[in-house]
């Protein structure tokens, strides 16, 4: 039994009072009992809540009450690492009753009160410092496009030191510029010059093919119903503009390859493109209200007015290409744009069609051979990464063509938005896009499609570790699933909801995986 002669020490030290006068004093105006074994020393060893917690005499918490039930809401802390703690339970709690009389009540209100609004004047001054300082993320950001733009506003444009920025993602506002150099569409040197040329140059093929040469009507029918396909579930690539664009682009592109030809997938394959560098478009050109452009009507009717009027680029310098501002471009609709502009987009977006597809366009000849490399060599890595996933395949008899084929011939565009894909991008162009033999020896006018050149071949290299670190992303769930299961859940990712995160940690597991096994057997070269 504890001794009712206890002391109870007040907060100037000292001897203290006995713990019977003490409760007698604090309770005066309320009736209570106090059991021995509630009675305990409040000394220096106790904080001032653990005070009016162990000295409540309704009744004793127990010991798994938790911290914030504990608080009385007629305390306020002058300790810094409680004060969160108690705005936020006595701003929902009801007010406990107090063992202090209204005398010792103010008294003691009136100290912490000058406590807490010290504490809330440092925290405004915390606050204020805060809000005068930049985001951390926006000073990082800051600090990529600065980066960006010394490497741009050289002479001659160090390709290398941007590849090298690009691996990491490219910031919005200069993705178009930044594409079209890695890609070779412009040189390295006064890239500018040559985009009048080009742009015209496309707008004389489209004349050229659509008025002067017969139509083939089985590719044209084709690419009529695989446009309306092309994105639906986005307002931007059901307007009639973009539609008209992408057809041209589509069969133009199809008529100088005959050696492949229009194959479904290739259309999935221009909307990275046509949406990067529509978005830079749109954002820093002045929209026309009053007219339409004339690109937008038919695809071949209108032609031939068309391609008479020369395209004006609005790339005089370096700012006005790349500048971007706030447009919500998925619900965007080109025709808002000049004709000049809009045409501007069109050629771009083809010969950088071209760039890309002259380093894997044995994906789409006959037979498509580029593809059964590519998914032969996404099966001896993941043996290599995860060798019981491959096995418990075998045992399913789940073949890599059977959900690996439109990986590689789509590009995973059916597996994540084309958002995440522009992303994804940035990091593939990084890697290299590799050029066919031809162009090397400069031959520009062949048809004929020439085996790839020995050389890089990063972007399609690079994917294949990217389908990799995406089989193996679910491989303890795809060990649990049948056959059915297994085809169901690759052919429908739950990719849908993925961010710019979640594409980036994908991409750094691709680069582990491409460290770990890239001059390794059966995979180096494909």
């Amino acid at each position: 039994m504890t001794d009712r002669n206890e002391y109870v020490f007040d907060e100037s030290g000292g001897r203290g009072t006995l713990a019977s006068s003490f409760f007698k004093r604090m309770s005066s105006s309320k009736e209570s009992s106090v059991n021995d074994s509630d009675q305990r020393v409040v000394g220096a060893q106790y904080s001032p809540a653990d005070a009016l917690r162990l000295l409540n005499l309704d009744s004793a918490p127990p010991a798994s009450t938790s911290l914030e039930k504990l608080c009385c809401h007629s305390y306020a802390d002058s300790d810094d690492d409680w004060d969160a703690d108690v705005d936020v339970v006595s701003s929902n709690r009801k007010p406990s009753k107090s063992i202090y009389t209204n005398d010792k009540r103010r008294s003691f209100s009136s100290q912490t009160t000058l406590s807490s609004k010290s504490n809330s004047n440092r925290q405004s001054q915390k606050s204020i410092s805060l809000s005068q300082s930049p985001e951390p993320q926006n000073q990082y950001r800051s600090s990529r496009v600065q980066k960006f733009q010394n490497v741009l506003n050289q002479p001659n444009i160090n390709i290398d030191a941007l590849k090298k920025l690009a691996w990491s993602g490219v910031p919005a506002e200069l993705r178009a510029i930044v594409w079209k150099l890695l890609l070779g569409y412009l040189p390295a040197s006064s890239p500018f010059r040559l985009l009048k040329r080009k742009r015209q140059e496309y707008l004389d093929g489209v004349h050229e093919v659509f008025n002067n040469q017969p139509r083939d009507a089985i590719m044209w029918h084709q690419i009529e119903i695989d446009v309306p396909r092309t994105n639906p579930h986005m307002k931007l690539y059901s307007f009639p503009a973009t539609q008209s664009a992408l057809e041209r682009i589509l069969y133009l592109w199809a008529k100088r390859h005959p050696a492949s030809g229009y194959v479904q997938g290739i259309n999935d394959l221009v909307t990275p493109f046509f949406q990067t560098f529509l978005a830079a478009a749109a954002a820093t050109t002045n929209i026309a209200s009053t007219s339409t452009p004339n690109l937008t009507t038919s695809p071949i009717n209108t032609i031939n007015s068309s391609s008479t009027s020369k395209s004006k680029p609005a790339t005089s310098n370096l700012k006005s290409d790349h500048a971007c501002g706030s447009v919500d471009i998925e619900n965007y609709d080109p025709a808002q744009l000049s004709s000049e502009v809009l045409n501007a987009i069109e050629a771009d977006t083809y010969w950088c069609l071209c760039q890309l597809l002259d380093g894997i366009q044995d994906n789409y000849v006959h037979a498509q051979p580029g593809i059964i490399r590519q998914v032969r060599a996404l099966r001896e890595l993941t043996m290599r990464i995860d060798p019981t996933l491959v096995d418990h395949f075998d045992h399913e008899q789940v073949q890599f063509i059977q959900f690996a084929f439109r990986w590689m011939n789509c590009l995973l565009m059916r597996e994540v938005s084309v958002g995440n894909t522009i992303r994804m991008w940035d990091t593939y162009l990084s890697e290299g896009v590799e050029k066919r033999k031809d162009e090397l020896e400069g031959d520009k006018t062949s048809d004929v499609w020439h085996p790839p050149a020995a050389g890089t071949n990063g972007f399609r290299d690079f994917h294949v570790y990217v389908c990799a670190a995406l089989v193996v992303k679910w491989s303890a769930k795809l060990k649990e699933m049948d056959f059915q299961d297994i085809m169901i859940f690759l052919q429908a990712l739950p990719t849908k909801h993925w961010t710019e995160t979640d594409i980036e940690l994908l991409l750094s597991q691709a680069f582990m995986y491409q460290s770990l096994y890239k001059n390794a057997a059966g995979i180096a070269g494909r």
